[in-house]
């Protein structure tokens, strides 16, 4: 747990804060004198927004990255809500939700490869060179010019994932 709290630039107290425990109960942890329940590394591990290997994995860094975006049943449809963005590997992702017959502009221009991949309905993706319509499972890759935006053509709701590599 020290590790991951030196990687973050937390303090014990910062810690001990989002643990709901005493400073010196952090203290202990790390010196391995103690331990906390599961119950509270779960809270930890939420409120940092990070998996429980994260937080107790020690100085060793696995060779992935979890994105977690709660409540995405909630999420407001017409939207592009972000998933992931790790600036270290230059990768970000965002779930694009659109209404039946809705059209979704992209957010911001971007320079690089993109790619989207269609996780359920029917989507028409805007490109300054042509309107490909792709249907679940299909993916589509943009390395010349950026996504302006997405139409739904289908019958119901539709959802794809955008993933941009700067």
């Amino acid at each position: 747990m020290r590790a991951y709290r030196l990687r973050r630039d937390l303090s014990q107290s910062d810690l001990a804060r989002l643990a709901g425990v005493s400073p010196s109960a952090i203290s202990q942890v790390e010196r391995g004198e103690r331990g906390l329940s599961l119950e509270t590394l779960m809270a930890l591990s939420t409120r940092l927004n990070v998996t429980l290997d994260e937080l107790l994995g020690g100085e060793v860094t696995p060779d992935y990255r979890i994105g977690r975006r709660h409540g995405l049943g909630s999420a407001p449809t017409g939207s592009v809500l972000p998933l992931l963005d790790d600036a270290e590997a230059g990768m970000r992702t965002y779930l694009v939700s659109l209404p039946r017959s809705a059209t979704v502009e992209a957010p911001f221009a971007h320079k690089g490869a993109e790619l989207v991949g269609v996780v359920s309905g029917l989507v028409q993706v805007l490109l300054g060179s042509g309107r490909p319509v792709l249907r679940r499972g299909e993916t589509l890759l943009a390395t010349r010019r950026g996504i302006d935006g997405w139409r739904n053509v289908g019958e119901s709701e539709a959802q794809c994932l955008w993933v941009l590599r700067d």
